[in-house]
């Protein structure tokens, strides 16, 4: 699958994170300029604390990080770095984190599509994932390349909204186990495991993660957040 395919997938559920008058529409633009990192709060420099909706951890090249899913107001606008979009049937779930529970994105911007153009002062990593619900019933375990287009991880060593190709390490070669995918009310819940090799397509560079685990819960729908 193809840098561009993979990054539609993901694109159909993080990057549709907002809420207000310039919330992005339920359809992602071109996905060969668009860069799967989540949260996309409003441009307003005032906001509410950021709500903890979970946790991703994972050692990677021998580094122990944690990554947190957050949820929050941007002016009065909300937004979410775990989302899911779809009907029923068909949903695509998606949770990304930051490595603070506080990231600074007063001064994010994004472009005219609504995708992500900066992530303001925050240059950390990111690490996410996205499972399609059509694909996958838990508990359930996706083994890699051959579970390509049914969910996905990736991560990126700094934030990089400007040269995904380049920046971003996909899995490859390993497995994402789901042992929880659950819907209540209007929220959805992720938990699992992740281990693997994970490619540059731009570099050919290579990490190792390994002891990959998320708990992600009360992922609000790009519905509720009024995109």
């Amino acid at each position: 699958m193809s840098t561009p395919v993979r990054t539609l997938f993901a694109s159909l559920a993080i990057l549709l994170a907002c809420g207000g008058d310039g919330a992005p529409a339920a359809e992602p633009p071109d996905s060969s300029s668009a860069i799967p990192l989540p949260a996309i709060p409003s441009t307003s420099t005032t906001g509410s604390a950021a709500e903890l909706l979970g946790t991703i951890e994972a050692t990677v090249d021998g580094r122990s990080m944690t990554w947190y899913a957050v949820s929050g107001v941007m002016g009065e606008d909300p937004y979410a770095s775990a989302v899911w979009v779809g009907e029923t049937g068909e949903r695509h779930v998606a949770a990304g984190g930051f490595d603070t529970r506080e990231p600074p994105l007063d001064s994010f911007q994004r472009d005219a599509s609504g995708m992500a153009a900066s992530y303001g002062s925050y240059t950390g990593p990111i690490m996410a994932l996205f499972v399609l619900e059509a694909a996958v019933t838990a508990p359930a375990t996706l083994s890699f390349p051959e579970a390509e287009g049914q969910g996905g991880v990736y991560f990126q060593w700094q934030a990089d909204v400007d040269d995904i190709v380049n920046t971003t390490f996909w899995l490859t070669d390993g497995t994402l186990e789901v042992s929880t995918f659950s819907f209540s009310g209007e929220t959805a819940r992720l938990q699992g495991t992740f281990s693997g090799t994970f490619s540059n397509m731009g570099t050919d560079e290579e990490v190792e993660v390994t002891a990959g685990r998320f708990d992600v819960s009360r992922i609000p729908s790009v519905a509720a957040l009024g995109g």
